[in-house]
């Protein structure tokens, strides 16, 4: 049981440095969706602002929909569920790869706790 569990933290940990490695490499965050009468990052190249937009406090990440001036492949605008979690995954992903961690790390303490006990149990009076 207990390689079995080890191997499994390990697995755990090789996957969060690969999760926290990409999103180090995304724009920082939070990210929120820009408001139709939101001229937070306006730019007046852009002709349609009805197009959902994607930002950080530092650029645009994404826009997307419909619109006349891109190839009609743009595709829909998110649902309103699926912008939350868009939107959200910046700071869930990185809160979510800390508590995980911490887990782990309670995890690991108690198996030596374990370990220790069993140690004693088996030391003759």
């Amino acid at each position: 049981m207990h390689e079995n569990l080890t191997f499994l933290i390990e697995e755990i940990e090789a996957r969060l440095e690969e999760v926290e490695a990409r999103t180090a490499r995304t724009s920082s965050g939070p990210w929120r969706w820009k408001a139709k009468d939101d001229k937070y990052l306006y730019d007046p190249r852009d002709a349609s602002e009805d197009l959902p937009r994607l930002v950080s406090d530092s650029k645009t990440i994404c826009w997307c929909g419909n619109s006349t001036q891109y190839y009609p492949t743009e595709g829909e605008a998110p649902s309103a569920e699926d912008a939350e979690f868009i939107s959200s995954a910046r700071e869930d992903i990185p809160w979510l790869c800390v508590k995980i961690r911490e887990l782990i790390d309670e995890a690991q303490e108690l198996l030596e706790a374990q370990e220790l006990l069993q140690e004693l149990e088996m030391k003759p009076d």
